[in-house]
């Protein structure tokens, strides 16, 4: 987290974010069982404590992702919709300034943080549906929430991480050339809490 240009408000300042993701089998992260697809652990503690492993053995060469240099950089971002923004001429400009400033969706985009460059349309609900569910599950309450209770869990998710297919450089597609979305809950970040992180896959 040091090597960041910029250290956001309630974003660790040191340390190291390790994101997994089981790129076999490929969670969508639109069902409660989808949370075995994926992983996000948090390390701040000594760095002499860690130490290099091998991939499992039953992973073929093409599941394997060699490590690669980052090269950091800030942007400013734009939410995709504006859910009080009707469409007219109002939307065309935002849609046009959102186009000039970000590019088309189809371009490459790896992002820590921001807004969401979406392929489909919003994840914020369908996460914390899925979230709700899973937590339903595996309490002893028999009552579902509602879509009230989903919705205003919805507002206090946050875009984590968004992950691109790269498989020229990388070797690594989601899906049909789609991109991972990793979502946290903003107390969960401020309060450094990263299990419960939820994934979402979309492609177009």
């Amino acid at each position: 987290m040091q090597e960041l240009p910029w250290h956001p408000e309630g974003f660790p300042k040191r340390g190291i974010l390790y994101f997994f993701c089981d790129a076999v089998y490929k969670a969508w992260g639109y069902n409660p069982e989808d949370k075995e697809g994926f992983r996000v652990l948090f390390f701040d503690g000594p760095e002499e404590q860690l130490s290099h492993t091998t991939a499992p053995s039953e992973l073929n060469d093409e599941r394997v992702f060699k490590p690669v240099a980052l090269d950091l950089s800030l942007e400013v971002t734009l939410p995709k919709e504006l859910e009080d923004l009707d469409y007219g001429p109002v939307y065309d400009n935002y849609s046009e300034l959102l186009e000039f400033m970000i590019g088309s969706v189809y371009d490459l985009h790896n992002r820590l943080l921001g807004h969401p460059q979406s392929i489909q349309a919003d994840m914020k609900f369908d996460c914390a549906a899925a979230y709700k569910w899973l937590f339903c599950e595996e309490s002893s309450d028999d009552e579902d929430p509602t879509d009230e209770e989903i919705d205003q869990a919805a507002k206090d998710r946050q875009l984590l991480l968004q992950l691109d297919s790269e498989f020229e450089k990388l070797g690594w597609m989601w899906g049909d050339a789609g991109r991972l979305y990793f979502w946290i809950r903003k107390k969960d970040l401020r309060n450094r809490v990263f299990q419960n992180v939820w994934m979402i896959l979309q492609c177009s």
